[in-house]
């Protein structure tokens, strides 16, 4: 976990692309670990390299509410409250019972 978290979403995408290369199958790595990683870069103030584990998880996992919910709290962090709304509502598209999605949007609504 810990050369992930160095190396950034780069680099994970090119050990599972060499790996399944090697393999002769596709491998992605799992939406939890990714997402774990985009928290942890969250919580350590590098909003930058957690939006790109975010995004890297939108890309492998698009029909997942969790990678878009995820993202919007990257934005929210960073302060880009109306894209972090487009995101949040991404979310509750692909799951209406996302019940941290509607309370997000509801508390950046209160702030405008």
């Amino acid at each position: 976990m810990k050369f992930a978290e160095a190396a950034g979403a780069s680099a994970i995408k090119e050990h599972y692309k060499k790996f399944s290369t090697q393999q002769g199958s596709e491998f992605l790595p799992p939406e939890e670990i990714v997402n774990s990683l985009g928290y942890q870069a969250l919580q350590s103030g590098d909003t930058t390299k957690a939006l790109e584990f975010f995004q890297m998880n939108i890309d492998m996992y698009p029909k997942s509410y969790n990678v878009w919910d995820s993202m919007a709290e990257g934005l929210m962090d960073k302060g880009d409250f109306k894209k972090a709304i487009e995101y949040y509502e991404k979310s509750l598209a692909l799951n209406p019972n996302n019940e941290n999605g509607k309370d997000m949007i509801k508390k950046m609504m209160e702030k405008k």
